[in-house]
């Protein structure tokens, strides 16, 4: 994948939310899922994040809001409205 493209994947409710930004960062830098486990946890909580971003308590979804990091050399921005956006920097 050419490092000035974007990857972007929709939030899944039956998919942890770590998972889907570790796949998606995977994509755009080419470094294998299995050696971004700890690379995450050293930017964010993942459980915090799922939290974050999952359904409210009485099952409506959560809109808006967004939160941005950085992690190997990609800026993640994780959207209210269901997108996982990776993009090289």
């Amino acid at each position: 994948m050419s490092e000035e493209q974007n990857v972007e994947r929709r939030i899944d409710p039956e998919v942890h939310l770590g998972t889907t930004v570790v796949d998606a960062v995977s994509e755009a830098t080419g470094v294998p899922v299995s050696q971004m486990d700890s690379e995450l946890n050293q930017c964010v909580d993942p459980d915090a994040l799922d939290d974050l971003f999952s359904d409210r308590f009485d099952g409506t979804p959560r809109q808006g809001g967004q939160l941005l990091f950085s992690i190997l050399g990609c800026s993640v921005q994780v959207h209210g409205d269901g997108r996982v956006v990776v993009t090289p920097e």
